[in-house]
């Protein structure tokens, strides 16, 4: 009986080609987590979100990202924002079912098991989760401003190292039209 082969997803090949690509010319430029929230801040209406289950989200969210790329820190100190629906952030609300479609057809190339939101769930609410003691920033509820928020807050070293978060940046990159600040 002859050994099978290692086939690797396309989607996944298509990482490591990104990454192959462009990490010779990325340098760390990661934000902090004050300039992330302070960027939110200034072009959404925010409103505190500190229920137990939000700050659980963050908190285990915030758990895994520094399993990855930091040491695990006791002292997470999580802010949960909720995105209103007005000003800049009625485009995230008008666009979030569009936006999880689309999400969803990418991820499906990756993960057979991935299940749409029914229709009846929307509006999410959007929420921005920020640990002010290590490196993780995530976003809930809006796949558009989790782009927005990858883009800007670039990637520190040891993200630099890992094939799946640089092709995620560039690919936010490109979707913001900034690919050319970092490729120069």
């Amino acid at each position: 009986m002859g050994q099978g082969k290692n086939i690797e997803n396309p989607v996944i090949a298509g990482w490591k080609a990104v990454h192959k690509k462009y990490r010779p010319v990325l340098a760390p430029c990661r934000k902090t987590q004050a300039e992330v929230l302070r960027y939110i801040q200034n072009k959404y209406e925010t409103l505190p979100e500190n229920s137990a289950q939000a700050l659980e989200v963050g908190r285990q969210n915030a758990i895994q990202y520094a399993s990855l790329f930091e040491t695990v820190d006791a002292c997470l100190d999580i802010t949960v924002l909720a995105i209103c629906d007005t000003g800049a952030g009625q485009a995230l609300y008008a666009t979030q079912q569009q936006d999880y479609a689309d999400a969803m057809e990418y991820w499906r190339k990756v993960h057979d098991d991935a299940e749409d939101i029914p229709p009846d769930a929307f509006p999410l609410p959007i929420l921005v989760f920020v640990d002010k003691n290590g490196g993780y920033v995530g976003v809930e509820g809006s796949p558009r401003l989790e782009t927005e928020l990858t883009a800007y807050r670039g990637l520190n070293e040891k993200e630099l190292d890992n094939f799946y978060v640089v092709a995620r940046y560039i690919e936010a990159l490109e979707k913001m039209g900034w690919l050319e600040e970092v490729s120069e």
